[in-house]
């Protein structure tokens, strides 16, 4: 859904029968208490594992849609067994307009915006004008802006005989751990963001540096392990005035409390959309004082909360739309130079390029991320072997992995610097032309270093664009959706 603000919801147009009026509750009001009681249990929805929650997220069974920002977090907070919820609307069409809900059916708010409101229409005297039916004629007037609007949902429960009616509810398939890995490396590499390993830190993302502290991956249980802690500060990083603009304070402020809060909700948002847990559930217990008392002094403060999860979900989920873009641009031009030959192709890429998009082929893209970490190449190509290369003032190890370069750089000083390229993506025919060209690469360059022929290297990049303009690109890696 649309961002939500703390505009007081409407209660909606007179035209839908509505629940009993003790239920009736604004929906900032009502999301605000469901949360504060589920935090205090330790029984919110992000601290849980994602094993017991990713089965039933809240959707609309008519319309087949999930619900999304605020209406997610107020529904899940429910904990119905079966998570179908319809509209009031849908209800009484199920249970044959008659309009009467099930026992102990008890509605939940929803908000959403609307571009138009219902207004009944008056003749030029200021009478209602009334239809053939004997009811007033209600006109759908257009706004000039977004307004939010209120309505209530029902648990799929409040339909009789729902399992005939509905069918019997089937949960979501268990998630496949190994494509969701897939997807979080996908959006880690799409970031571009710097990653900094240091010995026995706690790792977090420093707004500063724009980069992610991180220990070294040898020191978690797995790969898989430290991969899922390194997304969690991917999504801590849409907070930079850049991205999302979202204020902190320092540790122990009531804005570091926010953020924190903001930030579980947001990974678990991302963990509903992967299937694999992204951070760790029930690790904020310490911090359920804090948050309670955070909620219990705005009564808008979750639902401002939930909207800014919703909008940091959607900008690392974002990334993988960026690649995929990227990746199609790169099977139209393979197709191309099958047509037309390298020369012509690459003559007119700069101007058939995404926007703010330079397609660069790895190996090239990795040397101009190495200079930009301060690792001088010394005019060397790079080498995608996996083997570790001394230069002038570090040394790094970098190897073709799929679809990016990879490399581990560690400066002089020792301290170590994680790389990844992002501004192609190659098909699986493309990897392995890519691994034939690096090692006839590098039995050129020893084969010219014996002849003393070193003026013939790198003659062979037919295909690779010039690197771009230094100023243009801030940090190694760096993606066109996440970069400043």
């Amino acid at each position: 859904m649309q961002a939500i603000d703390e505009r007081t919801a409407h209660q909606g147009n007179g035209q839908e029968q509505k629940p009993e009026r003790s239920k009736r509750q604004a929906f900032h009001k009502e999301l605000q208490e469901e949360t504060i009681k589920a935090i205090r249990n330790n029984d919110a929805p992000w601290q849980k594992d994602i094993s017991e929650t990713f089965h039933n997220r809240p959707f609309n069974p008519s319309s087949g849609k999930q619900y999304e920002g605020a209406n997610m977090v107020n529904l899940a907070l429910r904990k119905e067994q079966d998570q179908r919820w319809l509209t009031m609307w849908q209800v009484n069409r199920l249970n044959s307009g008659k309009g009467r809900m099930t026992p102990g059916s008890v509605p939940a708010a929803m908000v959403f915006y609307t571009m138009q409101r219902s207004e009944p229409r008056i003749d030029g005297y200021g009478n209602p004008v009334i239809g053939r039916d004997g009811k007033q004629v209600v006109d759908k007037v257009r706004l000039s802006k977004p307004t939010l609007e209120q309505r209530y949902l029902f648990p799929a429960k409040a339909v009789r005989d729902a399992g005939k009616v509905l069918g019997p509810f089937e949960p979501r398939p268990a998630p496949d751990h190994a494509e969701g890995m897939k997807r979080i490396r996908t959006m880690i590499a799409a970031s571009g963001l710097e990653v900094v390993h240091r010995d026995k830190v706690t790792p977090h993302y420093d707004q500063f540096g724009d980069k992610i502290v991180m220990n070294p991956p040898e020191s978690y249980p797995s790969r898989d392990d430290y991969d899922k802690q390194l997304m969690y500060h991917v999504i801590e990083s849409t907070r930079h005035q850049d991205r999302l603009n979202r204020y902190t304070g320092p540790n122990g402020t009531e804005n570091r409390t926010r953020e924190d809060l903001r930030v579980k909700v947001a990974a678990w948002m991302v963990s509903q959309e992967v299937g694999v847990q992204i951070g760790t559930p029930g690790s904020d217990h310490a911090l359920t004082k804090d948050y309670v008392a955070l909620l219990e002094k705005g009564e808008y403060e979750m639902m401002r909360i939930s909207r800014d999860a919703a909008q940091a979900k959607d900008m690392v989920m974002g990334l993988e739309q960026k690649l995929e873009l990227q990746q199609e641009s790169q099977v139209e031009r393979e197709d191309r130079l099958e047509r037309e030959g390298p020369e012509l192709v690459d003559a007119a890429m700069p101007t058939e390029s995404l926007p703010g998009m330079e397609v660069m082929e790895p190996e090239a893209e990795l040397a101009v991320a190495l200079e930009k970490v301060g690792l001088g190449l010394e005019g060397r190509d790079v080498v995608l072997d996996g083997g570790t290369h001394v230069v002038g003032n570090g040394s790094y190890t970098a190897r073709l992995d799929g679809a990016t370069a990879e490399a581990i750089v560690e400066r002089a000083t020792g301290e170590k610097v994680e790389v990844a390229t992002t501004g192609v993506i190659l098909t699986d025919n493309s990897v392995g032309t890519q691994k034939e060209k690096a090692h006839a690469k590098r039995q050129e360059r020893q084969q010219a270093m014996e002849k003393g022929m070193d003026k013939e290297q790198g003659k062979d990049r037919d295909m690779t664009m010039p690197p771009p303009d230094a100023g243009k690109t801030r940090s190694a890696g760096r993606s066109r959706g996440m970069s400043r």
